[in-house]
């Protein structure tokens, strides 16, 4: 907020988790999608006040890392500039599970990855898989790689993604 960005933090359906990457679940018929959609409506609409709906960010960690790639992949139509994922990879991977596809949409918003070398939940290779695939499809990546932390924010995660969002408005 004190660097010009409105905040809009949904609530994961189930309180824990989104639905974007439970495997077996078709996320069309989500009510995940539903509320994306119904979020970035209203963002049109100018429910949350005058925003610019040029400059349009996803941000997330863990789950929400997921959904944030998911909105790129789902919800392409509203322009996403830029994506910030923490913990998390492919919007359809889980955890070790990682089937990455074997093409990436042409306009697919340049993203920043920020990940724990020390991660359990998401192992850091389904980061690194998805940044190369990503890097080898001509979409612009950064990844910042934390040493010593987990499953977690890492300490320059407010600087750094502030800084790629800025990066990218109008």
């Amino acid at each position: 907020l004190d660097n010009g960005f409105a905040v809009i933090a949904p609530k994961a359906g189930a309180s824990l988790f989104w639905q974007s990457n439970l495997i077996g679940l078709n996320y069309d018929l989500s009510s995940d999608k539903y509320l994306i959609d119904k979020i970035i409506t209203e963002i049109k609409n100018q429910s949350f006040g005058p925003l610019d709906t040029h400059n349009l960010f996803a941000l997330g960690i863990s789950s929400g890392g997921y959904m944030t790639d998911r909105m790129a992949q789902s919800h392409a139509y509203a322009n996403f500039k830029a994506l910030a994922i923490a913990a998390a990879s492919y919007a359809k991977c889980g955890g070790p599970y990682c089937p990455l596809p074997d093409k990436i949409r042409p306009d697919h918003p340049p993203t920043l990855f920020l990940h724990g070398k020390a991660d359990l939940v998401v192992p850091l290779f389904t980061m690194r898989s998805y940044e190369k695939l990503l890097r080898e499809n001509h979409v612009e990546t950064k990844k910042i790689e934390q040493e010593s932390a987990t499953h977690q924010w890492i300490d320059s995660s407010p600087v750094e993604v502030v800084g790629w969002f800025k990066r990218y408005l109008n």
